[in-house]
């Protein structure tokens, strides 16, 4: 059962943090886990399998982010948000309980208290019967890549690099009785039509060494006789919570779906 855990704080005083803060929630991530069961939190940091949790980033609410001699300003008065999720119900039986009772969040060198925690959850089974529409806008609002044998990393929206890596994601950790088959999605992507596409190019740092390439902005899909799909808005609604394509643990590919009817 995907599950999703916002947290909304404020700062308990003023300082720096580096623009791209995705290494610095999965480092919390991982801190806390370590807190509750340290033999998980080192197979969670080593294991080359798919990761059975993502992060989305801390971000301001209801303001822009300020970049001042290279870092981020963060002050008193600000609101921030930042999202953790569970995908594996063995995971989330570990560490739910535990992820709620938090009061305060330490994030590079500043305390946070934590004013708010929201969750939202969905089924395997309920994303597998998700709302259907002739188009679809993603929207990839922090920086988005793909492996690629040629070039290391792919830096375009290309549906079938989509899909196929949530459909990776979604085959690992969903119940057999609504596992998805490649076939059905290999049929459905020449369903698949590129209406329109907005991306730039962004470079963060991950980790203090480790700095990445990927793009960021919308893509609009038409679907074809969208009816009659099977795998397509199954896979939409796990990136909710998944996020897509590489370094989805740092926060990499988090994505927003906008479904539509077909304008005539």
């Amino acid at each position: 059962m995907p599950t999703l855990i916002t947290y909304k704080i404020t700062p308990a005083s003023t300082g720096y943090l580096a623009p791209y803060t995705g290494g610095y929630i999965r480092g919390l991530f991982l801190s806390l886990v370590k807190n509750i069961d340290p033999a998980l939190a080192e197979i969670l940091h080593e294991t080359r399998m798919i990761k059975p949790y993502a992060i989305k980033p801390l971000r301001p609410i209801n303001e822009k982010m300020r970049i001042d001699r290279g870092g981020w300003r963060i002050h008193k008065n600000m609101k921030l948000i930042f999202d953790i999720s569970l995908i594996d119900d063995e995971l989330k039986e570990i560490l739910f309980k535990q992820f709620l009772t938090l009061n305060r969040v330490k994030i590079g060198n500043l305390e946070f208290k934590i004013e708010e925690i929201e969750v939202k959850f969905e089924r395997f089974e309920q994303m597998f019967q998700a709302e259907k529409s002739s188009q679809v806008e993603i929207i990839f609002a922090t920086p988005t890549c793909f492996k690629d044998p040629i070039t290391r990393y792919y830096l375009y929206p290309r549906p079938d690099k989509i899909f196929y890596n949530l459909l990776k994601i979604w085959n690992t950790y969903a119940p057999e009785s609504v596992r998805i088959k490649k076939n059905d999605l290999d049929k459905e992507l020449s369903m698949i039509d590129i209406h329109e596409y907005q991306i730039v190019t962004r470079e963060v740092f991950i980790d203090e060494n480790i700095k990445i390439l990927g793009f960021k902005g919308s893509i609009r899909l038409d679907i074809k006789n969208f009816e009659d799909t099977k795998a397509v808005f199954p896979l939409l609604a796990l990136s909710k919570y998944s996020n897509v394509g590489y370094g989805r643990t740092y926060g990499l590919g988090s994505v927003m779906i906008t479904k539509k009817a077909e304008q005539n």
